[in-house]
């Protein structure tokens, strides 16, 4: 009889693992990829629902008191971002950053054939730039990565602010990522299947200066429990769901800054950080639009929009694929700064008010979905 059940499950043990999905180094970033991290904050709860082999999670509706809609993201050279010259950045095979904006966050990642490392950040902005590598390197994701694998680290970010040259923050702490579960979902932008659902605990230690000359401010200890959930094919999270707190712990860390001798370190005694915990609460943000290769089995609808004429000047008229209908438009220069945002009727914009150049235009769909596009004004 064990013979015989060996032999059955010998047989049908690769049927199973076949459907499961598994990440590998198809998801390391590629210039020219684009997307879109939509967010809701303050999320009193969403439950993430259970672990194990094909589940059915559906987050099509979010219940947050505070929606934000994030600017789309380009993946770019190192080499033509702002901290170029920078031993970290040099060592990187790509940055993400604002598609609309040369100032704004940078994430340095370096891929290899079994993971992806995040190696620094970034803020670049006139006369208030900071910037700071890992190390060692987070390890973002590693290759191959199914149901039932776990990986871990410690890691050390420092901060520092790049015109008074000053350390201006450090966090520490350590990873642990189990991926422990698969199926499929549903989020505000479609219906995927065959995704991974990766489970992370972390666990970090903040210290903040706010001005040169000032003593590192020891924040507390802040505990992350997040849900990312990954198709094969797409490199940014289809969905991700952090459960935050926060607990101070003032009488664990006097003397001096670890590593650092001589630095002293001053304890939160009053403001938002003397408060000795903070209710857990959630941040919900998803994949709202997609510019890379998607899954065979993916429905990504973010819509085409045509615009006519264009260029244009005084109104533009929208055209949709059928059966959708404008809602509300946004319209953007090339920075990000918003000029326009109206309702739209009869597919109609007026833009008299712009002077000649190119923008950028947003379009919701009475149902909900999202159409972007280039737009010349002459």
């Amino acid at each position: 009889m064990k013979k015989i059940t060996f032999l059955v499950l010998s047989m049908v043990l690769p049927l199973l693992l076949a459907g499961q999905p598994i990440l590998n180094q198809a998801m390391n970033f590629s210039v020219g990829d684009t997307y879109r991290i939509d967010g809701y904050y303050d999320v009193a709860f969403i439950d993430v629902g259970s672990a194990g082999p094909d589940q059915a999670w559906d987050f099509s509706e979010i219940d947050g008191d505070m929606f934000i809609e994030g600017e789309p993201a380009l993946v770019v050279n190192p080499s033509e971002t702002p901290f170029a010259d920078s031993a970290a950045v040099q060592i990187s095979d790509i940055a993400i950053k604002l598609l609309n904006s040369a100032e704004g966050p940078y994430l340095f990642y370096k891929n290899h054939g079994d993971k992806r490392e995040l190696i620094a950040q970034g803020y670049y902005a006139t006369g208030s730039s900071s910037f700071g590598p890992w190390d060692p390197p987070m390890t973002d994701l590693m290759y191959p990565l199914a149901m039932g694998n776990s990986f871990g680290f410690n890691y050390e970010y420092n901060g520092y602010d790049c015109q008074a040259h000053y350390l201006a923050m450090r966090d520490s702490g350590d990873v642990h990522v189990h991926a422990d579960a698969w199926g499929s979902i549903i989020t505000p932008l479609g219906e995927f299947s065959n995704v991974l659902r990766l489970k992370s605990v972390i666990t970090s230690h903040w210290w903040i200066r706010f001005d040169a000359g000032e003593p590192l401010l020891y924040l507390g200890e802040f505990v992350e429990i997040q849900y990312n959930w990954y198709d094969p094919l797409i490199k940014a999270p289809l969905m991700s769901i952090t459960e935050m707190s926060f607990k101070s712990n003032s009488n664990s860390f006097t003397g001096a800054f670890p590593g650092q001798p001589g630095n002293p370190i001053a304890l939160a005694s009053s403001g938002p950080w003397s408060k000795s915990t903070m209710d857990s609460f959630f941040m919900v943000q998803y994949l709202a639009a997609y510019g890379g290769q998607t899954s065979v089995n993916s429905v990504v609808p973010v819509l085409d929009v045509g615009i006519y004429p264009n260029p244009a000047r005084g109104t533009i008229k929208l055209n949709l694929p059928s059966g959708h209908i404008a809602s509300n438009a946004r319209i953007f220069d090339l920075t990000g700064r918003q000029l326009i945002s109206c309702t739209v009727e009869d597919e109609i914009i007026d833009i008299t008010d712009l002077s000649p150049g190119m923008y950028i235009i947003q379009v919701t769909t009475v149902d909900g979905l999202k159409a972007e596009s280039k737009m010349i004004v002459k």
